[in-house]
C-alpha cells in the first residue's frame, strides 16, 4: 500500500528520520563525521515505516524512538494534569480533615471529664465508695455539664448532622456559633 501524507492531498511525500552517533570534535570534523555515519546507516540498517500522530514517518528504528517523542511527552504531560488534579483534591481533603482532628482534639477533655463524672458518680450513688477525688471529679464534670463553653458547644453546629437551632446558641453566647469557630481558628 503506498504512503499517503495527511500534510496535503497534493503532497506525496512523508518525513524521513535517520538517527546515528558520530564523534565529537570541531564543527566541521562532527559534520563530516556525522555525513559517514548516516551514509553508513542508510546502508546498513533496515528502514521501517511507522505512523505517529496520523503521519507517516520513514527511518530507522532509533529515529523512529524519536519521532515518537512528542507523543509520548503529550500523554506524559496529560497524565501529569491528572495527578495534579488529583494531588489537589487530596490536598482539600487533608485540610478538612485536619479541620476534624482540630476539632476533636478541642472536645476530648471536656467529654472525658463528663464522662469521668458519670463513673465517679456511679461509685458515690451505687457503690457508696466515692473517694476524695472522685467528689473533685464529679465537681468538675457538672461544671463542664451545666456550664457553658461557647468554643466547643459551637462545634455541635458543624457537618450534616449538627445542630439546627444557631438562635438558641446565640440566645445563650450572645454571639452566632459559626463566629465562634472562626475566632476559635
Amino acid at each position: 500500500m503506498p504512503l499517503k501524507s495527511t500534510k496535503g492531498l497534493d503532497d506525496p511525500k512523508c518525513d524521513a528520520i535517520l538517527v546515528t552517533k558520530s564523534k565529537t570534535g570541531n564543527e566541521e570534523e562532527m559534520k563530516d563525521e556525522a555525513r559517514d555515519a548516516l551514509g553508513q546507516a542508510l546502508q546498513e540498517e533496515e528502514l521501517e515505516v511507522d505512523h505517529v500522530m496520523g503521519e507517516p514517518f520513514i527511518g530507522n528504528r532509533c529515529g523512529l524512538y524519536f519521532v515518537a517523542y512528542p507523543e509520548c511527552l503529550r500523554v506524559l504531560e496529560a497524565r501529569d494534569s491528572a495527578h495534579k488534579e488529583i494531588e489537589s483534591t487530596l490536598k482539600s481533603e487533608v485540610t478538612l480533615l485536619q479541620g476534624q482532628v482540630s476539632t476533636l482534639t478541642l472536645s476530648i477533655p471536656e467529654y472525658s471529664r463528663v464522662r469521668n463524672r458519670l463513673i465517679s458518680t456511679f461509685k458515690r450513688d451505687k457503690l457508696n465508695n466515692a473517694t476524695e477525688s472522685d467528689i473533685d471529679i464529679i465537681q468538675e464534670g457538672n461544671i463542664m455539664a451545666h456550664e457553658g463553653d461557647a468554643a466547643v458547644d459551637a462545634l455541635l453546629y458543624e457537618g450534616l448532622n449538627g445542630r439546627r437551632d444557631p438562635s438558641a446558641f446565640n440566645e445563650l453566647y450572645g454571639i452566632h456559633p459559626a463566629d465562634v469557630v472562626k475566632i476559635s481558628d
